[in-house]
């Protein structure tokens, strides 16, 4: 069940092209080894941030185990030494390395002269193979080829070319990097214990993606939401890397309009309300706006002896320096005092203005489990792959299909856990209680339902913008992922501080609903028409003025 071989693509044959791919490679090497793995980061619209995650941390710590303690200092050494010399050579005026190269950077593949750091290249070459290393570096090229905009609360909205690359190019390095996923992430999957079953998992529940592009000469598969999260816990869980989630709490103010439910920028279904909810909501009234609750990472490893990943109360430096599979999430809450903050109810703790109760309740959350239902609640591809109404269940009741079904009535699950779940094996187990991974799909399924998380969770508008501009949720959610990529600990709480820092300094600032991009920042705006306005208006300068001029105390919210 191997992805068929794909033949070289037509841009290596030009030679301006090849050698930025070349110096791309040398960059991604360089930033693995440093840890600076948020700039391979691609945003390329196929809904496959967790399957790259995966796979450039496997990458990681198979090259730290290989290599050695004393020889990965040296390594490390160069590769800094590499990448200073590279910010250097920036002919720009700005000698920040965190910032996306331009084309008079990308012109041809600078040269280094270490031959000690060139002779590694060639040895990481070796070790990983053809194909992982040109994924490797085209991590890399398309993230300097993308721009992501962020809006007040470090949540992506909007994913776009900047041209670096040109069209025709951008959208063949970016077919090139799905086929490379596909098989990096099959090949993983084969090493698994049951990696026959892991195998037929991903395989039976790929889709295509139309290429639309004669050069690119062939369709090419992508992997199922659902599917992949569950092989990348797996996978996880097997080569002992941490989970890291950097939660955000986003508090909501004012009034409710149900006419707008379906206009979500991090928005859900509607949740299974309580009757205090629906009073709530029809006596409210004025438009929604946001405020910054608070922001915490929170570490989890896994632990052999209960199959599952825990919670580290107080990470090491160790662990704090060591990459993890970092969920940028967030979740959405009504002030204390609110019909909606009900303190009454025990099961509330996920939906607490109360900030040490919400981590409290968080926590207790079995983290596998809480991933699965946030999967389950996506849908299974990119908007751009066929036969989107895939039945996950199915397809595993048919690869399990030796064994007998078990009705999801018979297990014990919740919110915060699904009885028997184990991550050490595949098979069921009516003595241990441990669920078919049919099983784990209908009741996260259900679970997501009772929630209010079935959907499309995530309005992201991907590739040429549109004339509409972004809104947001006006809803309760106690948990949901933006995005997935590869961080440390140290990293990301360093990320959440700026943002606390950002929204402390903004005191008095008003965050609407209606949000549009400023460059790589975004900004809202309580009125969806004058939102769309700026958001129409080709002058950067002229949205930003328009935009301070009606909320200056916003300024600092705008830096990044």
């Amino acid at each position: 069940m191997q992805p068929k071989q794909v033949r070289t693509p037509s841009y290596w044959r030009d030679t301006a092209v090849a050698a930025r791919l070349e110096r791309d490679q040398c960059m991604a090497v360089a930033l693995l080894v440093t840890g600076d793995l948020g700039k391979l980061d691609p945003t390329t619209g196929d809904a496959g941030c967790q399957v790259r995650a995966v796979i450039i941390l496997t990458l990681y710590y198979r090259l730290r185990r290989t290599i050695g303690d004393d020889e990965w200092s040296h390594v490390a050494s160069l590769s800094k030494e590499y990448l200073l010399a590279v910010r250097a050579g920036v002919r720009d005026g700005n000698d920040e390395l965190g910032t996306h190269p331009t084309k008079g950077v990308l012109q041809g593949a600078p040269s280094h002269s270490n031959k000690q750091f060139n002779a590694f290249i060639i040895h990481v070459r070796k070790l990983v193979g053809e194909h992982l290393f040109e994924l490797l570096g085209l991590a890399y090229s398309l993230w300097s080829g993308g721009i992501v905009s962020t809006d007040e609360f470090w949540i992506d909205f909007r994913y776009r070319s900047n041209n670096l690359w040109g069209r025709h190019d951008f959208r063949l390095l970016r077919a090139r990097l799905a086929k490379l996923s596909y098989q990096a992430m099959i090949d993983l999957a084969a090493e698994l214990p049951a990696s026959g079953r892991w195998v037929e998992i991903l395989h039976y529940t790929k889709s295509i993606v139309k290429s639309g592009d004669a050069d690119i000469q062939e369709d090419f598969e992508v992997l199922c939401t659902q599917a992949t999260f569950s092989v990348a816990l797996a996978i996880l869980y097997q080569h002992n890397i941490p989970i890291l989630d950097g939660n955000i709490r986003i508090q909501l103010h004012g009034g409710y309009d149900r006419g707008q439910d379906q206009d979500l920028h991090l928005g859900c279904d509607p949740l299974h309300l309580t009757e205090d909810d629906i009073a709530y909501r029809r006596t409210a009234s004025g438009k929604t706006t946001y405020s910054f609750g608070t922001a915490r990472a929170l570490l989890y490893l896994p632990n052999k002896r209960t199959g599952t990943f825990e919670h580290v109360k107080n990470p090491s430096m160790q662990q704090m320096l060591a990459p993890c599979f970092f969920l940028k999430s967030w979740s959405t809450y009504h002030g204390r005092g609110s019909i909606a903050d009900d303190h009454n109810n025990e099961d509330n703790g996920l939906y607490s203005a109360d900030h040490d109760r919400y981590y409290e309740a968080l926590i207790k959350m079995d983290k596998a489990w809480a991933i699965e239902v946030m999967a389950s609640s996506h849908p299974p591809y990119t908007r751009r792959a066929k036969h989107a109404d895939l039945d996950v269940a199915f397809v595993y009741e048919q690869i399990f299909a030796h064994g007998p079904p078990r009705s999801h009535k018979e297990l014990r699950y919740d919110r915060y856990g699904l009885e028997g779940l184990s991550l050490s094996t595949l098979e069921a187990s009516q003595q241990h209680q441990r669920p078919t991974l049919a099983d784990r799909h209908l009741c996260a399924r259900r679970v997501a339902h009772d929630h209010g998380l079935i959907g499309e969770c995530q309005f992201v508008r991907m590739g040429e913008p549109s004339k509409e501009c972004t809104w947001r949720t006006t809803k309760r959610v106690d948990w949901q992922v933006v995005h997935v990529y590869a961080a440390t600990y140290e990293w990301v709480h360093d990320q959440l501080q700026q943002l606390a820092d950002r929204h402390a300094e903004a005191s008095g600032a008003v965050i609407g609903r209606y949000v549009f991009a400023l460059g790589a920042v975004g900004a809202s705006h309580e009125s969806k028409v004058t939102a769309t306005r700026l958001h129409n208006t080709k002058s950067e300068n002229s949205r930003r003025n328009k935009y301070l001029s009606e909320y200056p105390r916003n300024q600092p919210l705008l830096r990044r």
